[in-house]
Parts: structure tokens; sequence; C-alpha cells
């Protein structure tokens, strides 16, 4: 016999605190009793001792999971996994389905669920950074999409990635044609990893700008920036380009060290 007590919902001292949303947290004086009626088994009796609650029951359809399964026929499901597919953002399909019906009761977490799981499904129990690589190999080539290259810890099935380069066709091409000048552009914390993301930046003859490549690094060392310029070289290498005469950086010595090793001789400036 299992009995379910609880008389107080207060937050424990060495616990964090999280946003008041406005709910009474005490006072929340419920007893129930559950009691397994063979052993082994899974059949149990659930029994409600004290029903005292600390406020009135929500009268409104949105509180009530059940209520709001009675609307997620496979037409809601249908033109969420759609929008999905073509890029439409959650907040935009719920209130096209409250345009809809105004009284549907689905809620936006509803339609995060949804497609949550539809992602979940996607990823066949791979987790996302593996999912990506796997594509990512699979189109490798000029004759594909990308130009991948990648660093890993302990081999692809079992370590983990801490080295991703890519390069897109579509901007290969305008490489091909402008390999003159490059540059590089450091981002910071662009994941919940916060991963540097270092961007490939080249000039076009009438002074545009475009991504050749992008590359994730785990940090600023010297290390670090020798793969991301020896994935530079190799890809020049594959379409035998003439490397570029110039490159263009922030201050930071480690990079400006690399270049100098991998490329000696090269033009080098500073950007403002």
């Amino acid at each position: 016999m299992i009995t379910l007590e609880r008389l107080s919902s207060r937050w424990k001292k060495n616990k964090k605190k999280r946003h008041d949303r406005g709910s009474i947290k005490t006072d929340y004086n419920i007893i129930t009793i559950i009691i397994q009626l063979k052993k082994d088994s899974d059949i149990w009796l659930f029994e409600i001792i004290q029903p005292k609650y600390n406020h009135k029951p929500s009268l409104s359809p949105n509180a009530h999971a059940q209520i709001r399964n009675l609307y997620k026929d496979e037409a809601s499901k249908t033109k969420i996994t759609n929008n999905r597919r073509v890029g439409i953002n959650a907040k935009q399909t719920y209130t096209a389905l409250k345009f809809a019906n105004p009284k549907n009761p689905t809620t936006l977490r509803d339609i995060y669920n949804k497609r949550q799981q539809i992602r979940r499904a996607k990823l066949t129990k791979k987790t996302p950074i593996s999912t990506l690589l796997t594509a990512l190999i699979k189109k490798r080539g000029y004759k594909d999409k990308f130009f991948t290259l990648y660093n890993t810890k302990y081999g692809v099935e079992d370590g983990h990635l801490t080295h991703l380069f890519i390069a897109h066709n579509k901007y290969i091409n305008l490489l091909i044609e402008n390999p003159e000048v490059l540059i590089t552009d450091l981002t910071y914390k662009i994941n919940r990893f916060n991963m540097p993301l270092i961007n490939i930046i080249r000039m076009t003859g009438i002074n545009r700008s475009f991504f050749s490549g992008s590359i994730f690094i785990p940090g600023e060392k010297e290390k670090n920036y020798k793969l991301v310029f020896f994935a530079i070289r190799k890809l020049y290498d594959v379409y035998e380009l003439p490397y570029s005469k110039t490159f263009v950086t922030n201050a930071c010595a480690a990079e400006i060290a690399v270049i100098e090793y991998i490329f000696p001789g090269v033009n080098h400036i500073l950007y403002i």
C-alpha cells in the first residue's frame, strides 16, 4: 500500500524558486491511497480520502487535456505536420487553428509538443548533431549539396563531434570565381553548448560578400584554428583553386599565427 499525502507545496530553501505564475502554493490537502490488489499485478485501487483542494476547479476546456484531445483529429495533426515541414512556426499554426474554429481549446503547448514528437520520430533515436553529421556525410561531394570535413573523438559511432566544416555547393561556385580575399568572423554562443562558430566570408568583384563556409570549433586555441585553416586549404586543393592572396581577421594572436603557419607569405590585414 502506498499513501500519498501533501500538506504544503512550499519550495525547500535549497531549491531554486521558479517564477511565480500566480497559482496558490499552500494548503494543498489532498490525501489519496493506492493499493495493489494482487501482488505483481498491474491492477491498483486508487482512493481519495481527502478531496479538499486549495482552489476551485477550472471551468475552461483549455485546462483539461482530455477535452483538448477531442479536437486533435487527423486534419489538425496533418496541418501541424505540413506547417512544420514548410517552415511555418508554431504561433502561426496556433493562430490559424483558432481562426478556423474559435472554440478549439488546443493550446500553444499542444502544438509545440506535437512538433517535438515529429522531430523525435525523424531523429530515429539519434541525437540532433549525429543526424546532421550523417546527412552531411551522405551528401558529401561536388555533385551533391555540401562539402564537409569533420573531426570526432573516439570515432563517429561511439564518440562525439569536436569540429565540423560545412560549405554549400552554391557558395563553392561563387568561391571558384572569387578566391582572392578571405574574411573569417567568429560568432560566440550560437547554441546551448556555447561552441564558437567561424564564418568564412568572401568578396565578389562588385564588393558583395557571401558565406563560403562555416565551422564549429570547441575553443580558440591554435590547435582549433589549425583545423579551420587546414579545412580551408583542403577545400582549395580539392577544387584546384589558387590560395587566397589576402586574409582579413580580427586581432586574435592564435588565429594570426596559424594563418602564417599554413599560408606562409600571405597578406594579412585587420578588420575594424
